[in-house]
């Protein structure tokens, strides 16, 4: 009952602990910088567990958008339209999806943005759709702000156009993971100035 009434007092303090600056500095923005509307609003009127429910539930939203994604990437890959159903039945009834995104962490954004980058890495190669290109661009910055692991599938997304002598592409493509690793470069020269500071 006491932690049921608990409600936030809208005074935001920044944690100064060591774990803080190790673990929490480092995280890509883009998920939290999304949340924070839904948990701004969610605690001006709501007790503190009724928050954490409705941002939980807006996570499950976000991760939804897997959906659509993965059936454009099984259009994508298959021919016939009975396995693209069949891809689309087992994303939505994978039994570790929706409790692995349905806590309030940048999982819930990445999945969906990395089967989207996915599928339209490979409407790039089997196309010379421009609308593949810019979402591919798009996504990768997307992914980039959203979690470390896009830096892998930067780097796999240009070896594969460029295995493919997609060069053109490829330059189309940078600019969107330029973008994407300003966050990084900027955490790169935090770490430099504290440790020249130490």
């Amino acid at each position: 009952r006491s932690i049921a009434d608990l409600r936030f007092s809208g005074k935001f303090e920044e944690a100064t602990g060591a774990l803080a600056i190790q673990y929490e500095r480092h995280q890509p923005p883009l998920y939290y910088v999304l949340a924070s509307p839904v948990f701004s609003l969610a605690s001006r009127f709501l007790s503190f567990v009724s928050v954490f429910v409705v941002v939980r539930l807006w996570s499950v939203l976000v991760a939804s958008l897997i959906v659509p994604a993965a059936y454009l990437l099984a259009r994508q890959v298959f021919a016939e339209e009975v396995w693209t159903r069949t891809i689309l039945l087992l994303v939505v009834a994978f039994p570790g999806l929706y409790s692995g995104t349905v806590r309030v962490s940048n999982d819930a954004l990445a999945a969906p943005v990395a089967c989207g980058m996915l599928a339209c890495l490979i409407g790039v190669l089997e196309t010379k759709r421009s609308v593949f290109l810019l979402g591919l661009s798009a996504l990768l910055a997307v992914g980039l702000w959203t979690k470390a692991f896009f830096i892998p599938l930067s780097v796999g997304t240009l070896a594969v156009l460029c295995i493919n002598r997609r060069f053109r592409e490829t330059l189309y493509v940078l600019p969107g993971v330029g973008v994407g690793m300003i966050w990084y470069a900027r955490n790169w020269m935090w770490k430099m100035r504290t440790r020249t500071a130490n």
